[in-house]
């Protein structure tokens, strides 16, 4: 990378997680936005082929008034490459997980603009979903600035195309496939029924790096009043109005999608700790 060491992490993109950022909710600094979407050039849609080999290219631009803190968070089908003010930060090939990069030195007062150019290099389905997090000094409040329909497309390669001088005034908006985490081909099988999207995701403060998922269905757990975690990773929950119920992942593919009852004893129950097998 040119002499340049980004902090870059990778994590997978599970559902479980969404468990996860409720809980942790009140110990960390809440991040206010929409989640990230899936998008490509304008005006594509998802029964249109992409064809092997093209290339799309996204900016957006950011202005801070203050010296912040920034992270970009990002995966694409199938590569991209990803610029901050024209340096190149990082590069990767996976729509199966997310890549963290640190983006602190390269932010300047003024005028940034974010910038990804991303191949597909298989199949006839391509896109991008990132999420812009900034932490500007002196608060306490991550804003983010995730993918959407605000940020400028095009198909066309051009000089100068990832710097803060290049004009793309003439870019269309990008075209929007769904939310990240709840969108096929991506994130569900393409003949599984995806819900449609609700203000209640707009609704959640959730942690950087985390996104809002509905794993189960109303008619599998109910409404549920309180939740846990036992040593297995199984999910605990307390049903209203009924008993205590064992979520875990039968088939290991990273979801916890099997439910059955734990324990009829209880009704209700407000609070639970699972230790040490009890």
């Amino acid at each position: 990378m040119e002499g340049y060491s980004p902090s870059c992490r990778r994590h997978s993109i599970w559902c479980a997680l969404t468990l996860f950022s409720l809980i942790l909710g009140g110990f960390t600094s809440p991040v206010l936005g929409d989640e990230a979407q899936w998008i490509w050039a304008t005006e594509t849609t998802l029964e249109a082929p992409i064809e092997t080999g093209a290339s799309c290219y996204f900016r957006k631009p950011l202005n801070l008034k203050v010296p912040s803190e920034g992270h970009v968070e990002i995966t694409a089908d199938d590569e991209y490459t990803l610029y901050v003010n024209g340096r190149k930060i990082g590069e990767g090939n996976s729509s199966k997980q997310m890549d963290d990069y640190d983006i602190t030195q390269e932010l300047v007062v003024g005028r940034n603009i974010i910038a990804v150019k991303v191949k597909n290099t298989q199949g006839n389905h391509a896109a991008l979903a990132a999420r812009v997090s900034i932490l500007p000094d002196g608060t306490e409040r991550w804003y983010t600035f995730s993918s959407d329909s605000s940020w400028k497309t095009t198909t066309e390669e051009y000089d100068d195309w990832e710097t803060v001088v290049y004009n793309d005034r003439l870019w269309g908006e990008a075209a929007r496939f769904g939310v990240l985490g709840e969108t096929a081909p991506w994130d569900v099988e393409e003949q599984v029924e995806v819900a449609k999207e609700t203000e209640q995701s707009e609704r959640f403060q959730i942690q950087r790096g985390f996104g809002v998922q509905r794993i189960l269905s109303d008619e599998q757990v109910g409404s549920v009043i309180a939740m846990t975690f036992n040593e297995f990773g199984h999910i605990i929950v307390s049903q209203e109005n009924g008993p205590l119920l064992l979520v875990f992942d039968r088939d290991e593919d990273g979801v916890p999608e099997h439910v059955r009852t734990y324990c009829e004893q209880v009704k209700s129950c407000q609070g639970i700790l699972a230790l040490n097998g009890e």
